[in-house]
């Protein structure tokens, strides 16, 4: 991953941690108990001594489990991908963190790109363009798409609002493609939006979906690293699926 945005997962798991820790104490929380029940029903020191090694064994198997359970649920790396899953908006990762550290590639897939495209590490990053010679691709929802007023409905929010804000972000999209038609590319697509997506140079994705009621960046984010086995690459897979067979070239 990129140092920035290392540096955030690392330090939003970090506060994760606290409450995880009942699964350490079920084991010795059930074993004092079943400590102090034996003493109040059993006279014979013989049966007692018996049943308080069976409570210290359960303590054992219970502290091996809890620790089993908590790496399971929160240590993610390695499994399918996930280095790690935010659903505190003051612990997301934000579009000026990640656009900082692009490489070589920035792609956006999802309804508009309105705050990607406002933002100012964005607008550094094309002021730079020619000499950095990032690529930089842009996957949105179409507005004649069928499918665009039950989604703005969905959500809340005005269709024509919609309409008019993808319009004018293709308008200027195609402006800097005019400026640099070699690095900036645009397409548009009609399929009811299901993900909101930033591919961090084709390595790491900033996942969010569209969760009914809700917008994309209120939903969880899920930090994916490209490797064997990841989800990184059925996403990826889409993705491309769409951007070569079913979306529409825009041109400058």
């Amino acid at each position: 991953m990129h140092n920035e945005v290392t540096k955030k997962i690392t330090d939003g798991k970090d506060k994760s941690h606290w409450f995880v820790y009942q699964d350490l104490g079920i084991g010795f929380v059930s074993s004092l108990a079943a400590t102090g029940l034996s003493f109040l029903i059993s006279s014979i020191n013989f049966i007692t001594s018996i049943l308080i090694g069976l409570c210290v064994f359960s303590a054992v198997i219970g502290f091996i489990l809890g620790k089993k359970s908590v790496k399971d649920r929160w240590e993610p790396e390695g499994k399918a991908g996930i280095v790690s899953i935010y659903t505190s908006n003051n612990q997301k990762i934000k579009t000026e963190t990640i656009i900082k550290e692009v490489r070589t590639s920035l792609t956006f897939w999802g309804i508009s790109a309105k705050r990607t495209i406002s933002s100012p590490s964005f607008r550094s990053l094309i002021e730079n363009l020619h000499r950095s010679k990032i690529i930089i691709k842009f996957l949105l929802f179409d507005p004649d798409s069928q499918h665009l007023e039950r989604k703005a409905k969905d959500e809340g929010d005005n269709p024509d609002a919609w309409r008019r804000d993808i319009a004018a972000t293709i308008t200027r999209i195609r402006e800097l493609m005019r400026k640099h038609p070699d690095l900036i590319e645009l397409h548009i697509y009609k399929k009811f939006p299901v993900w909101r997506v930033i591919l961090l140079d084709e390595n790491v994705a900033i996942t969010h979906f569209f969760p009914s009621g809700q917008q994309g960046p209120e939903s969880p984010q899920i930090i994916l690293e490209r490797n064997n086995n990841s989800l990184f690459e059925p996403i990826f897979k889409e993705f491309k699926e769409i951007w070569d067979y079913e979306s529409e070239k825009v041109q400058p």
